[in-house]
């Protein structure tokens, strides 16, 4: 079953689906926030097989990032923040990302833009 599929036969439900000791996220919420980086990354010119290179600490923000690479289909591609510099750029130089995130947060108000259907599109 496809990711967007499997996800909408279970907006409906209510409760946590993860939470980090900081905040907590219903799966309709991962669902509204993943397709605002999508369209976010859509309006960068992200296209299906772009590498998307995710460097950061929150892990609810990166499983926000993998979710809109899986349905943008776009190459998620994580890299441990304590990886040595001299590794993360290896990585980098190997996968030649089209995008690098080094702060997802930093992304929230751009993403907060591109919502008028974001949510459909996912």
């Amino acid at each position: 079953m496809l990711y967007h599929k499997l996800v909408e036969s279970h907006l409906q439900r209510e409760g946590v689906a993860v939470a980090d000791g900081y905040r907590s996220l219903s799966l309709r919420q991962l669902h509204h926030e993943a397709a605002q980086y999508n369209a976010y990354f859509t309006s960068l010119g992200l296209v299906q097989g772009d590498r998307v290179a995710v460097i950061d600490r929150n892990p609810i923000d990166t499983l926000l990032v993998l979710l809109a690479c899986l349905a943008g289909g776009y190459v998620f591609v994580p890299i441990n923040v304590q990886t040595d510099e001299r590794i993360k750029a290896a990585i980098l130089q190997d996968c030649s990302p089209r995008l690098l995130i080094e702060d997802v947060s930093a992304l929230q108000n751009r993403c907060l833009l591109y919502t008028s259907d974001a949510a459909d599109e996912l």
